[in-house]
């Protein structure tokens, strides 16, 4: 493996449909080893304890961001906003 692979980068051109192959020749990197660093970055990621915390942050800014149109849609008469809350 090559010396500090710039992980967030691999995962970023992965996110973003570059291919594996693509990535890890750009990185002097095998297929291989690709697939072990996104493992290695999505472990931490979906584990219970920060899967909780991104949901409940998630919940927080989609209910503020649903009181937001609720607001518009009871006061203005804005059907726009009533069909984004609903």
């Amino acid at each position: 493996m090559a010396d500090n692979p710039d992980r967030g980068a691999i995962v970023h051109e992965a996110a973003h449909g570059r291919s594996l192959r693509d990535i890890a020749r750009s990185h002097d990197l095998t297929v291989a080893e690709m697939r072990e660093i996104i493992d290695d970055e999505a472990a931490p990621a979906f584990s219970g304890e920060q899967l909780h915390r991104e949901w409940l942050l998630e919940a927080r800014r989609l209910r503020e961001l649903g009181q937001k149109y609720l607001s518009r849609a009871m006061t203005a008469d804005d059907i726009n906003s009533a069909a984004i809350f609903y």
